[in-house]
């Protein structure tokens, strides 16, 4: 709660950054550019807590109501841990209360299939089993689909959309990392790929890759996010045998 609370308030001072069409991406949080993609952020491990959350919150996307809504997608790469703990995640605001829309294998959300490009599809129209959240809304219906969210929330106004990262709290290390591009509302894109669509990074065909040393580690991740693991903790290249043997002995 104190995390969400925290979410609300950082949504109230945003930097406006332009998108391709008439929607706009605004960061808040952790939330970083690099590259063409936006680097969103959940480390708890660190003793600042302006990174524990980031995201994305979205203006002028021709979004009056649930039912108005007739796209949302996006491109992600989660490079440090994976998908779970409720994000990554779109979620849509109607005035105080949300209905989350989270990203990755149904109905868990976990296994995000890490360092790889992938697409959400459109999740409008979207049945897979618990993809929507509407427990905000209505008791008991955090496990919804997308016609019984539509049942439920589409003649309200929605009053927001957003795109959060937030559960560094569910991994070991206390970090989650998931970088998003093409991001998709209602035929506008914001802050899009570089490279052509579905082309995964690296092999010539988009960003190049870097190997890293995340807490005993070795990790491959795009070229643009190695700054931001850079200032997290890592080291470049792979982990040596010191590094694993550190790891290992550690609490």
């Amino acid at each position: 709660m104190k995390r969400f609370m925290a979410l609300c308030g950082a949504l109230a001072a945003l930097a406006i950054v332009p998108g391709a069409g008439a929607a706009s991406g605004s960061l808040f949080g952790g939330a970083s550019m690099q590259g063409n993609q936006v680097s969103l952020v959940s480390n708890l491990a660190d003793t600042s807590t302006a990174n524990d959350f980031s995201g994305i919150s979205f203006t002028d996307t021709g979004v009056t109501t649930f039912s108005s809504l007739s796209e949302l997608a996006t491109r992600f790469n989660v490079t440090d841990d994976g998908c779970g703990g409720g994000s990554p995640r779109f979620q849509i605001n109607f005035g105080s209360k949300n209905v989350f829309v989270y990203l990755g294998p149904s109905p868990n959300f976990t296994g995000c299939t890490p360092n790889t490009l992938l697409d959400s599809g459109n999740l409008i129209g979207n049945n897979d089993a618990c993809r929507f959240d509407t427990s905000q809304i209505q008791a008991g219906t955090q496990c919804n689909t997308y016609a019984g969210t539509l049942a439920l929330v589409g003649s309200m106004s929605v009053t927001g959309i957003q795109l959060v990262v937030d559960s560094g709290w569910f991994f070991a290390d206390k970090e989650q990392t998931v970088n998003v591009c093409d991001i998709r509302i209602n035929g506008s894109t914001v802050f899009p790929c570089q490279g052509q669509p579905g082309q995964k990074p690296g092999k010539g065909k988009g960003r190049k890759k870097v190997k890293l040393c995340h807490h005993g580690h070795t990790i491959t991740v795009g070229e643009p996010a190695v700054k931001a693991h850079l200032k997290h903790g890592d080291t470049m290249g792979a982990c040596q045998k010191s590094q694993h043997a550190k790891k290992k002995g550690h609490k």
